[in-house]
């Protein structure tokens, strides 16, 4: 099965500010994308590589508690992790 991935014109428009904001917006979509094929819900999911936590964001909203790991500095930078404050993430 092909899935092709596509974006509408407000979409492009809205997103394509900056390189950041079309990555993180690129990064969520897709992330949504392959969660809708898996049914995916579990109870715990421990996150590898997170990165400044974009996909943290949506990963959190498919589980009851998400541990986000990163080795590089950036992502653990104060305030840099977006998926600091949630309450369901550490």
């Amino acid at each position: 099965m092909i899935t092709r991935f596509s974006f509408d014109w407000n979409e492009v428009k809205v997103n394509s500010a900056s390189p950041e904001v079309w990555q993180k917006f690129v990064r969520e979509k897709e992330f949504h994308l392959l969660a809708s094929y898996l049914c995916l819900y579990v109870p715990s999911a421990l996150e590898l590589g997170a990165g400044d936590g974009g996909q943290s964001v949506a990963i959190s909203n498919y589980c009851d508690a998400l541990v986000c790991t990163e080795l590089q500095e950036y992502g653990n930078r104060l305030g840099a992790f977006r998926a600091r404050n949630l309450p369901n993430c550490e």
